[in-house]
């Protein structure tokens, strides 16, 4: 298997194992006007899950899943060890509630 175990003891470590740079996180709004998310994992780190987060303050945070009107729309395998997670809402709605919407990746062991 390609598969690296964690094998670190705090979050620092488990954001070192999962993803190749703690801000390589990009948003941006296509021409369809939905909202595309970016976030870039490092290939064979299968015990870390990326999950991303939304907010309106930036304090209080939600989780957005399949159900919340986002999905996982597309995986680049990048030539350096890496892939590219790309997000996309199914709507407009999701970006249209509010004038200001906040975005982050949270990391966990799966």
């Amino acid at each position: 298997s390609d598969s690296i175990a964690f094998s670190g003891e705090n979050s620092s470590d488990l954001l070192t194992y999962a993803i190749s740079q703690p801000n390589d996180l990009s948003a941006r709004i296509n021409k369809d006007g939905k909202l595309v998310v970016t976030v870039r994992q490092k290939l064979g780190a299968d015990d870390a899950l990326i999950e991303l987060e939304q907010s309106t303050d930036g304090i209080t945070w939600a989780r957005l899943t399949d159900g919340d009107g986002i999905e996982l729309s597309k995986r680049t395998h990048n030539s350096d060890g890496t892939e590219s997670l790309e997000y996309k809402t199914l709507s407009k709605d999701l970006i249209n509630q509010d004038p200001v919407i906040l975005f982050r990746a949270t990391v966990r062991l799966r």
